[in-house]
């Protein structure tokens, strides 16, 4: 068996809002007793831009210059330099969820071109000496809570977020977006016409996304319908706006 880390959080669900407090125990199973030189504990967020085969061409020339943002950094030592015993031995931990100076915790959310993610790693420092050092990760979700926090992280990011954010409070106020789809004949396509609509342009991430697709003509025979739905992030860098858009994807046999 070896040596075995866990990180257990004290919610199942691992989703937790800023300004919380994020608690837990670390257990450390081994058949033997352990020499090391610290037990540390660290937590971090960040923001990444990631190359996908869908931007081959488009972000090359940017990703390298553009490095990851941190959102936030702790770390605290649960154990100092010695030895633990064989068996099981528990750590108990709590960090507050907070950014870094003036950063903003976005919503966890993992995308073609964009990941926001936070993760907390506990490692059993140890010297080429003694062994390899060993370490466990594990991630956990950060989602908007109540008004008061997501008007207040909204309101130090722009007006205009500010005013998303509220929209996202009232759901009276959602309304249904239509659209239409042509394609001219002549094209890879074809002579193609579908309409539909979407409930609602604002949407909860705990409430699911609907609407209606309805194709009324089509040249050739339709294989399948994909839809596809796109957080429209936007990453500004050396004067280039790059955004998620929502598009649907129709395939011929």
């Amino acid at each position: 068996m070896g040596t075995l880390i866990d990180i257990r959080l004290n919610r199942y669900s691992k989703i937790y809002s800023e300004n919380e407090h994020i608690r837990g125990t670390i257990i450390i199973q081994s058949k033997s007793e352990i020499k090391h030189d610290g037990v540390v504990l660290s937590m971090e967020g960040h923001v990444n831009l990631q190359l996908s085969s869908k931007t081959v061409g488009i972000f090359e020339a940017f990703y390298q210059s553009i490095k990851p943002i941190q959102l936030l950094c702790y770390q605290i030592e649960l154990l100092k330099p010695g030895k633990i015993s064989a068996g099981k031995t528990e750590c108990n931990f709590e960090f507050p969820l907070r950014a870094r100076n003036t950063k903003t915790l976005y919503e966890t959310y993992h995308g073609v071109f964009i990941n926001i993610q936070y993760s907390m790693k506990c490692e059993i420092k140890r010297s080429f000496l003694i062994g390899t050092t060993l370490s466990k990760g594990t991630e956990f979700i950060v989602e908007y809570g109540n008004s008061t926090a997501l008007t207040s992280s909204a309101s130090s990011v722009s007006p205009s977020a500010a005013f998303i954010a509220n929209d996202l409070l009232k759901p009276a106020e959602m309304k249904r977006v239509d659209f239409d789809m042509v394609s001219e004949s002549g094209n890879k396509f074809g002579l193609f016409k579908a309409h539909g609509h979407i409930d609602s342009a604002t949407c909860p991430i705990t409430k699911p996304f609907t609407g209606e697709i309805i194709i009324d003509r089509a040249e050739f025979p339709i294989k399948s319908v994909e839809v596809q739905l796109g957080n429209p992030i936007s990453h500004v860098h050396l004067n280039a706006n790059f955004k998620k858009v929502y598009f649907f994807l129709f395939s011929k046999s």
